[in-house]
């Protein structure tokens, strides 16, 4: 997979959240007159936010939050944590599948769980 887009009618909040408080660098940024959007770096993956309120024909968004949500690991949890603790839903937790996470909801609702391995599962 090269990358995901996301459409919001939220464009600006959106992009402040991804490049100020997950501190995700944007790679490409356009504006034009029917087509607004920012491209992020998230590691090897790239993560595209669209601007649907400047479309001509509207996208009709669902709720993502029920069907939908980013996984980013990392290596140190807490360091995550201790960066994202104004907002984030809880303070890291074990699962029982033998990793630790927490999580932070975007300004459309998605779910974005930071996580990080234990030791490496057994196939």
């Amino acid at each position: 997979m090269s990358y995901f887009a996301l459409v919001t009618d939220n464009y600006d909040e959106v992009i402040r959240f991804y490049q100020q408080k997950l501190a995700f660098p944007i790679i490409e940024k356009w504006d034009r007159h029917n087509a607004r959007g920012t491209r992020f770096k998230m590691d090897d993956l790239k993560l595209e936010i669209l601007d649907n309120s400047i479309k001509k024909e509207k996208l009709e968004l669902f709720k993502p939050g029920d069907r939908f949500h980013l996984v980013i690991e990392v290596d140190k949890i807490e360091e995550s944590y201790e960066r994202l603790k104004d907002i984030a839903l809880t303070p890291p937790v074990s699962t029982s599948w033998n990793a630790t996470l927490f999580q932070v909801i975007d300004p459309d609702g998605i779910n974005i769980s930071y996580l990080s391995w234990k030791n490496e599962l057994i196939g």
